[in-house]
C-alpha cells in the first residue's frame, strides 16, 4: 500500500509535504519535522528525514514548498483558476425558457 502522498485538505498529514520539509519563514535552521528521524510511515523510502528530497537534481525553494503546502491545505484548488479567462457569472439570475429557467 502506498503511503497517503496528497490528503486534500490536510498538507500536514500530507507524506509529501512532510518528505519535502519545508523550513521556518523566521529561521531557515528549523524545520516542520526533525532532521534524522524516521519518516512517519515506514513505507517511504529513504529511510529519515532529510533536507530536501532524496531525487538528485531537484530544488525547489521555500516559496515553492509553501504553495504546495496551500495547494493540499485548499483541497488542491490553489491555483485551478490562475492563468485562464474563467469570469465568475455576475449579471443575475439567467432566462431564456427551458426546462432549466425560469421566464
Amino acid at each position: 500500500m502506498p503511503p497517503k502522498w496528497g490528503v486534500p485538505s490536510d498538507a500536514r498529514n500530507s507524506k509529501l509535504i512532510e518528505k519535502l520539509n519545508v523550513t521556518s519563514v523566521i529561521d531557515s535552521a528549523k524545520t516542520a519535522w526533525k532532521l534524522d528521524e524516521a519518516y512517519s510511515d515506514e513505507n517511504i523510502r529513504g529511510g529519515t528525514r532529510k533536507m530536501h528530497p532524496e531525487d538528485v537534481g531537484v530544488t525547489l525553494t521555500r516559496e515553492e514548498r509553501v504553495a504546495l503546502i496551500r495547494a493540499f491545505d485548499m483541497g488542491g484548488q490553489y491555483y485551478s483558476r490562475k492563468n485562464t479567462d474563467f469570469q465568475p457569472y455576475t449579471a443575475g439570475p439567467q432566462t431564456g425558457g427551458g426546462p432549466d429557467y425560469d421566464n
